[in-house]
């Protein structure tokens, strides 16, 4: 394959934040390629996100991490019998009301 250099349109390099060596970056692709077999519904993202924050930081750090996580509550997580009510909103209403507004802006 052939491939031409138009300025203007180089190749996206992949950012390499943690300076990551050739042996080190290839250690990091087989390991997301075994995390990917491993879990394959978790996102490449958070599992990219996982690897770069278990080889950076501190084993302590990560205990401590790991023993906030088992001990708070997240603000996230719905609590038991914990239900949230959606609205159904008509699409042709919605924009008749954002007409309505902009003109009174206007």
């Amino acid at each position: 394959m052939t491939s031409y250099a138009i300025p203007g349109y180089e190749r996206i390099k992949t950012e390499n934040h943690f300076n990551y060596t050739e042996d080190q970056l290839g250690e990091k692709k087989l390991a997301l390629k075994t995390m990917s077999d491993l879990y394959p519904d978790v996102p490449k993202l958070w599992a990219e996100w996982v690897y770069d924050l278990c080889k950076n930081e501190e084993i302590d750090k990560l205990q401590e991490i790991m023993e906030k996580v088992e001990q708070i509550p997240s603000r996230f997580v719905a609590e038991p019998n914990e239900s949230y009510e959606m609205e159904i909103i008509d699409a042709e209403e919605s924009l008749t009301l954002k007409n309505e507004n902009n003109e009174k802006k206007e």
